[in-house]
C-alpha cells in the first residue's frame, strides 16, 4: 500500500534521534532479544565519564533529568552521561533517552527503519549503515567519549541513507508534512505544537488518497490506524492536553517528534523569548518541500496513489536528493557499471558472492553524494547491469532476489 505512520504521525515516542541507530548496529550479533538490545543501549548511553566543562555545558547539563546539579560554574571536573554530553554539543540540545525512552527506541526505530529484522538481526540496509558509511571515530566515540567526534551528528552520506528508508516507509506522510510546515511558515519561527496542529489535516488527506486502494487486511488496518489518529489528535487540540503537566504531553502521545528533522538537515532549533522549543525551515528543508512534493503530486496524476513513493524510490530519489543536499542538476555518468557499485559490493557481499541492487546503490550513491560525484538512480543501475551482461557475461552475474522486490548480482 505504501504508507505506514506507525512513528512519524502517531502516539509513539520512538522517532528520536537518528544517530542513536549508529550505536544500536555496531555489534555483529545475528539473533538477540530487544531486552538484550536495550540492555546494550542503556550501558553504552549512561556510561559514566567526566569532564572539565564550559559555561555552555554546564548549563545544558544541568537541564537534564536524573543528574546531579553543577553549583559552582568555576568547578573543573564533573560527572555526567556519554549521551548527556554528546547532546550537550549537538546544535538542538535535545532528544536525550529517558529511562522508559531506552526501550521504545531500541526495540522500535532500527526495525521500522529497517536496520534490523524481527528477531534483531542486521539486514542488508543495516549493513550498508555500519560496513560502509559508520566511520572509525563514531565507533570509538560510543566506547570511550570524544571530544572531537560527536556520533551523534549525521554526515551528509548517513542524512541520504536515513532519508532513504524513511521516504521508503513513510513517504506519504513525510513529504506532505514538510512541505505544509514550507508553505505555511515560510522562514518564520513555529513550535512544535504549531508542526502537531498541521498533522490533521495532513491525514485526512492521506485517507481520502487512501481509502480506495484497501484491498488487503493490512490496507484496512492502516486506514483504520490514520482515523484513529486523526481523532486522537483533534481530541488532544481541542483539551489542550499539553497544559495538563508532563505525564500528559500531546508531544508524548499525539505530536511527531522533530529531532529526526533537525539530523536530516530540514529544521534548526533556537530557544526564543516565546519558547524554548522553536523551529525554522532551512534551505535544504525548503528544497526538499518544493523538490520531492512537485514531483509526488506530478506522479500522483499518472500513477496510482500506492504507487507514487515506489516510482520516486526506482526512478529519480537520488537525482532528486542530489538537488536537496548539493543544489545541482544531474550529471550524466558513463562509468562502466562495475568500476561504479564495486567498492561497496567488497562491504556488503554475501558469503554467496550475491549483493542485492537496492542497498548497493544506497551506500554508492549516499557517498557519492557526499562526495559531490554523479550518480546514476536505481531503473538505471538495472539497464547497465544487463547491458553490461550482454558484454562480458563473465564479469557479472545477475537474478531476481527471492522476494521478487529487487535483483542481486554478483561481481567476477
Amino acid at each position: 500500500m505504501g504508507l505506514n505512520i506507525r512513528y512519524l504521525s502517531s502516539t509513539r515516542q520512538s522517532m528520536q534521534r537518528l544517530g542513536f541507530c549508529k550505536a544500536i548496529i555496531l555489534e555483529d550479533v545475528q539473533s538477540r532479544s530487544g531486552v538484550e538490545l536495550t540492555k546494550n543501549l542503556t550501558t553504552l548511553l549512561n556510561f559514566p565519564i567526566r569532564l572539565s566543562p564550559t559555561e555552555e555545558i554546564i548549563e545544558c547539563l544541568n537541564s537534564m533529568p536524573n543528574g546531579d546539579k553543577i553549583e559552582n560554574e568555576d568547578e573543573n571536573d564533573v560527572t555526567t552521561y556519554l549521551q548527556y554530553y554528546y547532546i550537550c554539543n549537538h546544535p538542538s540540545r535535545s532528544g536525550w533517552l529517558s529511562r522508559l525512552g531506552f526501550k521504545e527506541y531500541a526495540e522500535g526505530l532500527p526495525r521500522y527503519l529497517g536496520l534490523l529484522d524481527d528477531s534483531y538481526r542486521l539486514t542488508e540496509i543495516g549493513l550498508v549503515l555500519r560496513n560502509g558509511l559508520l566511520q572509525i571515530e563514531e565507533k570509538t566515540a560510543f566506547q570511550n567519549v570524544s571530544f572531537t567526534t560527536n556520533p551523534l551528528i549525521l554526515s551528509i552520506s548517513q542524512k541520504v541513507f536515513f532519508l532513504f528508508t524513511i521516504v521508503s516507509i513513510d513517504g506519504d506522510f513525510l513529504i506532505p508534512f514538510v512541505n505544509t510546515l514550507s508553505n505555511k511558515y515560510g522562514s518564520r519561527s513555529f513550535s512544535y505544537l504549531d508542526a502537531g496542529n498541521r498533522t490533521p489535516d495532513i491525514l485526512r488527506t492521506m485517507l481520502q488518497r487512501f481509502t480506495g486502494t484497501g484491498y488487503t487486511k493490512d490496507d484496512r488496518k492502516q486506514i483504520k490506524d490514520i482515523r484513529s489518529a486523526i481523532e486522537k489528535i483533534d481530541n488532544a487540540i481541542g483539551e489542550n492536553l499539553e497544559k495538563l503537566g508532563s505525564g500528559s504531553r500531546r508531544e508524548q502521545t499525539t505530536i511527531p517528534r522533530l529531532e529526526w528533522l533537525i539530523d536530516l538537515g530540514f529544521i534548526e532549533k533556537f530557544n526564543s523569548p516565546e519558547s524554548s522549543r522553536s523551529y525554522i525551515l532551512t534551505e535544504m528543508g525548503h528544497r526538499f518541500a518544493r523538490i520531492f512534493y512537485d514531483e509526488y503530486e506530478n506522479l500522483g496524476k499518472k500513477k496510482f496513489i500506492d504507487e507514487v513513493i515506489a516510482t520516486i524510490l526506482d526512478e529519480n530519489y537520488y537525482t532528486l536528493i542530489d538537488l536537496v543536499y548539493n543544489n545541482r542538476k544531474k550529471e550524466i555518468d558513463n562509468t562502466n557499471i562495475i568500476r561504479y557499485v564495486l567498492p561497496a559490493y567488497t562491504k556488503l557481499k554475501g558469503v554467496s558472492g550475491y549483493c542485492a541492487v537496492r542497498p548497493l546503490l544506497l551506500l554508492t550513491n549516499s557517498l557519492r553524494i557526499e562526495e559531490n560525484q554523479p550518480i546514476i538512480d536505481y531503473i538505471e543501475v538495472k539497464n547497465l547491469i544487463e547491458q553490461s551482461y550482454r558484454k562480458n557475461p563473465d564479469n557479472i552475474y545477475y537474478t531476481t532476489t527471492r522476494d521478487g522486490t529487487d535483483i542481486q548480482l554478483i561481481l567476477n
